[in-house]
């Protein structure tokens, strides 16, 4: 019998460990790895489709990554089943009150995410085209979720809606290896700083600390240039098809541009620690009632030795 979540969770998949080892219904704890795969698959997943669907945005939403929570509360029996929980936690202004609009974006996403997963093991299982929603990228992700299982063993991932599970078995895992040697193609949407251009359609950006190698046309030819004229301020926003080497996944080349345009720098400044801690304590002293800060002297500051060990009051008389 499932047992009931923890407030603001709610059931995201079943994930089922299967074979011997797990007939006891105990999953040793060198096992619990490929549960962290699966969230990290999930999170870059969730990460993917939410870039697809703010294309505009450059940057994340903050803290993106802490504020997905997975959980599981139980093992369960049927093999050895964890069945995953997820929250989505709002983000806080400096007043400590809720952000409206980022956790509302990001749930969806998590969940969609899960169902692409899921479909993407539907195809490495059948020999299919992965769905277009997930990322050549992510296979050496897939082929984490079986971690250090045997042979004979296997996981299955099971989301409500989104069809048949699929195991993940050995032969699926090796199937997946293969895949990743060999070099592709796929969409990409990303951000980067010209580094260098040339009058004969070829430049090279800087992704995420990586330089990558685009061609543009001769109509592009003034976005491109400009851009790298004030490669301090402004970024290109790039739109296309690209080549990805195995078998990290890296994006070497940009082999198709269909859309190219400069974006600004103009990111709100980071929150520096000091923000953070004020934001806490004004958060904090809201919630104190007007009744008890009427009590607070207002000499605290300059007779703090007072109040706490008794010592004369400055200024007194």
């Amino acid at each position: 019998m499932k047992k009931r979540p923890h407030r603001g969770f709610t059931e995201l998949l079943t994930w089922k460990f299967e074979g011997k080892r797990f007939d006891d219904h105990g999953v040793d704890l060198r096992d619990l790895a490929d549960l962290t795969s699966l969230r990290e698959l999930l999170v870059e997943e969730t990460k993917e489709l939410w870039r697809r669907a703010n294309p505009d945005r450059e940057n994340l939403p903050a803290r993106f990554d802490q504020r997905i929570q997975l959980k599981i509360f139980s093992i369960e029996k049927g093999s050895a089943t964890a069945v995953v929980y997820a929250r989505v936690d709002e983000q806080s202004d400096q007043r400590g009150l809720p952000t409206v609009g980022d956790d509302v974006e990001i749930r969806p996403k998590l969940v969609e995410a899960a169902h692409t997963v899921s479909k993407a093991l539907r195809a490495a299982a059948r020999t299919a085209t992965f769905p277009d929603e997930f990322p050549r990228r992510m296979v050496p992700r897939l082929i984490a979720l079986r971690g250090g299982l045997a042979d004979d063993e296997m996981v299955t991932l099971a989301v409500p809606g989104a069809g048949p599970s699929t195991p993940l078995t050995l032969a699926v895992q090796e199937r997946l290896v293969a895949l990743q040697q060999v070099p592709w193609e796929d969409v990409v949407d990303v951000h980067g700083e010209v580094t260098a251009a040339n009058l004969r359609g070829q430049a090279t950006i800087d992704v995420d600390g990586a330089s990558v190698d685009i061609r543009f046309t001769p109509e592009q030819e003034r976005t491109v240039t400009g851009a790298l004229f004030e490669h301090q301020k402004v970024r290109l926003h790039i739109t296309g098809r690209g080549q990805f080497e195995p078998p990290s996944g890296r994006l070497r080349r940009i082999v198709q541009v269909d859309a190219i345009e400069p974006v600004s720098q103009s990111a709100a400044p980071a929150e520096t620690d000091m923000d953070a801690l004020l934001a806490m304590i004004d958060a904090i002293s809201k919630k104190v009632p007007d009744d008890v800060w009427k009590t607070v002297p207002d000499d605290g500051a300059t007779n703090l030795d007072h109040y706490l060990y008794g010592a004369a009051r400055l200024g007194a008389k």
